[in-house]
């Protein structure tokens, strides 16, 4: 069997998918793989992990929303869950069609569909509201990068040394080998091709689009990101487009908090914030 991650043309209404990696189910990790959680209502959630991560970080989530009603769908984006070097054959363009293929699987089936994007999964969540912008209910980003960490040596310096080094070791997982958890949803090596390919969608795509995101917004990161700095969702706040949106900060996550630190109240926040109509 294989996944929905094309090799030739395929239209579905005006959707155009090609991508270049095609990957065997037997090739993703048990962790990695996608989901459905019924709800049993008529609202639906996509839920897009971030780079180098899979599904397993949204499980916590889905489970949640599930139980209270809304249908949460779990998309996996091409490259990840497998091996780190099926994530190296793939950009930007790929995991724009991972998101858009599962997008247009639901679209149709539900009254409302709102989209929940992880890390970078919010950065292709706000791009997929810009090529569906009346069928998205609402957007809720949690750690979502703008900004990076050492900002201008990933934009200048990446595109050089990705010629003579094909991989870079994540500086955190020294402190995380014994996470079994941690291990579970990520890459411990981000291949540099992709990770100039992550670049360029935020500087090309997301700078461009946030003032055009029109779609009710709640931005969640943590005041102790070591990945992302904190500075990127007040960024992304002031440049949203859209007249309802909120800021909502955390404590005690390193970036994940859906997983690393987890809490009742974050998910009740996220559950009220989708289930509170919009003015």
């Amino acid at each position: 069997m294989r996944l929905s991650h094309y090799t030739e043309n395929k239209t579905e209404g005006q959707l155009i998918t090609f991508m270049k990696i095609v990957e065997k189910e037997d090739q993703v990790i048990e962790s990695g793989k996608a989901f459905k959680y019924n709800g049993g209502g008529g609202s639906a959630v996509l839920l897009i992990h971030g780079f180098t991560g899979n599904p397993y970080s949204m499980r916590v989530l889905g489970t949640y929303l599930a139980d209270r009603g809304i249908d949460a769908y779990g998309i996996r984006l091409a490259g990840h869950g497998t091996d780190v070097e099926n994530l190296a054959q793939t950009d930007y363009r790929d995991w724009q069609e991972s998101v858009r293929v599962a997008f247009n699987q639901v679209r149709g089936k539900y009254r409302h569909i709102s989209i929940i994007g992880l890390s970078f999964g919010g950065n292709l969540a706000f791009n997929l509201s810009r090529c569906y912008p009346d069928s998205i209910n609402k957007i809720i980003t949690i750690g979502t990068p703008i900004l990076l960490k050492k900002d201008k040596l990933n934009r200048y310096v990446v595109p050089y040394i990705k010629r003579f080094k094909k991989y870079y070791k994540k500086e955190w997982v020294k402190d995380m080998k014994s996470d079994t958890a941690f291990m579970q949803r990520t890459y411990d090596r981000i291949p540099l091709d992709s990770y100039a390919s992550f670049i360029y969608f935020i500087n090309n795509f997301t700078k461009n689009e946030l003032p055009h995101v029109l779609v009710p917004t709640l931005v969640i990161h943590s005041k102790d990101d070591v990945v992302i700095p904190p500075e990127s969702a007040e960024l992304i706040y002031n440049m949203l487009g859209s007249k309802e949106k909120e800021l909502y900060w955390l404590k005690n996550s390193y970036h994940d908090p859906l997983v690393d630190e987890v809490t009742d109240t974050l998910l009740e926040k996220i559950y009220q914030f989708l289930m509170n109509p919009s003015p």
